[in-house]
């Protein structure tokens, strides 16, 4: 019940993504920032408010939909309101044109959760949870980067596209190298910043494939502004295969250090992916015209 109920909650963030996306093409991401700051801080609040009072997990997931939806009606349709959008009725080819469209883009984004993750599946399989606690640990900085990338990247993607359909491949390739330098210093930040000796190395190497996969994003998303889908998806296919027996590999021979090993490897050879399609793509614009 808590699993459907939580899967709930995540398909009204879903259909709050769609408003999101409204006020990021209109010039006013910040109406999402702010949309995002109410529902995780208040839903954290009102979760831990009504489970101190009912001690019932059911009840306080109950209460955060129901707050996630006060402020989706509240603050994000309301906010809707100033934007000349013309409302039609429900079109089915529509709809399965959408669900064709971004089928790709699901299926690589779905992947994607496997490809971070599948060094700690490894784990669960042959090592003790005291080890699946420390490598949860040492792994922070990974999701660090994965929200810097995020925070980087979203900002500017109206830019890319803007850059993208009036063809400056000059300056959409600037961008580009600018978020990625960005994305780099942070990444240096955070290797000069490190403290923790008992799992140094893990943890450096552990960095070093966040911030592959920080760069990776990037590209995911220069990508997407390209409508290059479909290429991404073959891409996280091979890479999942590659992680699945490397993770198995190397965490059974070398426990810890090999899931961390695993873990910058398999970034690697994601970034080295998303590289050579990168450079293959603008090479073929190029010859374009």
């Amino acid at each position: 019940l808590v699993i459907i109920i939580l899967a709930l909650l995540k398909a009204i963030e879903a259909f709050s993504d769609i408003f999101y996306g409204i006020f990021q093409k209109q010039g006013d991401l910040y109406k999402t920032g702010i949309s995002m700051f109410i529902k995780s801080f208040g839903g954290i609040v009102i979760f831990a408010l009504v489970d101190y009072i009912t001690k019932s997990i059911i009840y306080s997931s109950l209460a955060t939909i129901l707050f996630y939806i006060m402020i989706l009606v509240l603050y994000d349709i309301k906010n809707l309101k100033q934007y000349r959008i013309i409302l039609k009725k429900i079109n089915i080819n529509n709809v399965w044109y959408i669900l064709k469209f971004g089928f790709f883009t699901f299926l690589f984004s779905f992947l994607t959760q496997y490809v971070i993750n599948a060094p700690k599946y490894a784990i669960d399989n042959y090592l003790s949870n005291d080890i699946q606690t420390i490598y949860g640990i040492i792994s922070m900085p990974a999701t660090i980067m994965v929200l810097c990338s995020l925070f980087l990247i979203h900002p500017f993607l109206n830019k890319l596209t803007l850059l993208n359909k009036n063809n400056d491949k000059k300056g959409f390739n600037w961008l580009v190298i600018k978020l990625f330098l960005s994305l780099f210093i942070v990444g240096l930040i955070l290797l000069y910043d490190v403290k923790l000796e008992n799992q140094l190395l893990p943890l450096i190497l552990i960095i070093i494939g966040s911030v592959f996969y920080g760069l990776a994003s990037i590209l995911s998303n220069v990508l997407i502004v390209l409508r290059k889908t479909f290429i991404q998806s073959l891409i996280f296919i091979v890479v999942s295969v590659i992680a699945l027996f490397l993770s198995e590999f190397m965490v059974k021979k070398y426990a810890l250090l090999g899931a961390s090993y695993s873990y910058l490897i398999v970034m690697g050879i994601l970034l080295i992916f998303y590289l050579v399609t990168y450079f293959i793509l603008m090479k073929r614009r190029g010859s374009n015209g």
